[in-house]
C-alpha cells in the first residue's frame, strides 16, 4: 500500500508542481527543496490528495505534511484510521515561536485580548525557524495567558491571477471556495469554529472570541471599506498585523489610506462599476451582489515596502526582523495607518505621489 501510495503522490506533485517525471521527486524531498513547491503549490496538492483519497486533514495534519515522507506516512495513517484529528491544548509553544514572536512585540504591548491580522509565507518561514508552525499559531491565540482572536486573508486569487479571477465573477462558496493566500489561511479554515466572511473578493478568515463581529457583515456593502468591513472592525480594535516570512510590502491594510485619499490620486483606485458576483452563503443560500474591485493597475503599482524609511525611527508602530534573508513584521494598525496618511498627505502636497506607489 505505502509503494502505490508514494507512486499516486509523486504523479499528483507532477501535476500540480508541472514537473516532468517522478525522478525530479526524491524520497527526502520538502516543500522548498523543489522551486515549484511553495505554500501555494503546497494547498493544492493537499486538495488534489484530498478528493483522491476521500480524507481530509485536520490543521494538526496539515502541519506535518511539509516534506514528502511525513506526507506519505499521514495519508497512511489516516486510511487506517490511526490519525490523529484533534491536538490537545498546548499550554506554552516551543522557545522558538516565543522568543520570536516576543521580540517582535518588545517595543508595543501584545495584550491578551488582541485582534491579530496574520500574512504568512510559511515555506520560507520554515526555512529558517526549527518548529512546527502550528505552535506559532498557538502560541499567538494562547500565549501568555492570552485569549486572542486571529484573522487571515482568505482572497480566493493570488496577485497573478487576481485580474483573471475579477474577469471570470465565478460563484464564491464562502465554505469550499479555497483560499489562494497560502498554507496557513488553508489550516486554518479546518478549524470548527473558523469564521468566514462572505465578501468575495476581500474575503477573511477569524478564530477566537471576536471572529464572528469581525466577519459577519463584510459582504452587506459594496464598498471595501464600509463600516461593518473586516478592515473598519480591525481598526475599532486597535487589532495589531503580523507578518511571519514575509516584509512589510505583503500588508493588505494600506489601501484604507488610498481610499480615504483616492480624488488626489491621479489613477482609479477601484474599477468603474461595481462587479456582480453569486455568493453560496454556509447555510446554502445564493445571493447576488455587486462590489467595488480594486483596479488591476492600481495592483500592479503598489509596494509598500517603499515605507520603511519613514519608520525606521518608530518601532512601537512597525518593526521588521530579517533572519537569514527572511523577513517577519509586526505592526499596530491604527497609529500605523495615521502616519500613512501623513505621509501620503505631505507627498501629496508637493506634486507627489505617496511612497508606496513610487
Amino acid at each position: 500500500m505505502q509503494d502505490a501510495i508514494v507512486r499516486d503522490i509523486k504523479l499528483l506533485m507532477i501535476d500540480e508542481f508541472e514537473l516532468e517525471s517522478m525522478e525530479e521527486i526524491p524520497d527526502d524531498a520538502r516543500m522548498g527543496s523543489l522551486g515549484q513547491w511553495d505554500s501555494l503549490a503546497h494547498v493544492r496538492l493537499l486538495i488534489a490528495i484530498q478528493e483522491k483519497y476521500l480524507i481530509e486533514f485536520s490543521p494538526e495534519e496539515i502541519a506535518l505534511t511539509l516534506s514528502f515522507n511525513s506526507l506519505v506516512m499521514t495519508i497512511l495513517q489516516k486510511l487506517a484510521g490511526q490519525s490523529e484529528t484533534s491536538m490537545p491544548h498546548m499550554e506554552t509553544a516551543s522557545d522558538v515561536w516565543k522568543t520570536l514572536i516576543s521580540s517582535m512585540w518588545k517595543e508595543d504591548n501584545l495584550r491578551a485580548d488582541d485582534t491579530i491580522y496574520i500574512h504568512s509565507r510559511v515555506q520560507a518561514v520554515l526555512e529558517v525557524i526549527n518548529g512546527n508552525i502550528a505552535d506559532a499559531i498557538e502560541y499567538l491565540r494562547f500565549g501568555e495567558g492570552g485569549n486572542r482572536t486571529l484573522v487571515l486573508p482568505a482572497f480566493p486569487f493570488t496577485s497573478a491571477t487576481y485580474n483573471d479571477y475579477i474577469t471570470a465573477k465565478a460563484r464564491f462558496c464562502v465554505s469550499s471556495t479555497p483560499a489562494a493566500t497560502g498554507l496557513l489561511p488553508e489550516m486554518i479554515l479546518k478549524e470548527n469554529d473558523i469564521r468566514r466572511s462572505a465578501h468575495p473578493i476581500l474575503s477573511e478568515c477569524a478564530i477566537g472570541p471576536k471572529a464572528d463581529w469581525i466577519t459577519r457583515d463584510a459582504h452587506l456593502d459594496p464598498h471595501p471599506f464600509h463600516p461593518g468591513s473586516t478592515y473598519a472592525r480591525l481598526l475599532e480594535l486597535d487589532a495589531a498585523m503580523i507578518g511571519l516570512g514575509v516584509d512589510v510590502n505583503t500588508n493588505a491594510i494600506i489601501h484604507m489610506v488610498d481610499d480615504k485619499l483616492q480624488s488626489l490620486y491621479p489613477f482609479g483606485l477601484y474599477v468603474q462599476e461595481p462587479l456582480e458576483f453569486e455568493i453560496e452563503l454556509p447555510e446554502g443560500m445564493i445571493i447576488r451582489k455587486g462590489y467595488l474591485a480594486y483596479s488591476p493597475d492600481m495592483v500592479k503599482r503598489i509596494k509598500p515596502r517603499n515605507l520603511r524609511p519613514f519608520f525606521k525611527d518608530c518601532p512601537d508602530i512597525l518593526k521588521e526582523i530579517e533572519i537569514e534573508g527572511v523577513w517577519f513584521y509586526r505592526l499596530r494598525i491604527g497609529p500605523f495607518l495615521s502616519r500613512c496618511e501623513e505621509i501620503a498627505r505631505q507627498h501629496l502636497a508637493a506634486g507627489n505621489l505617496p511612497p508606496w506607489f513610487q
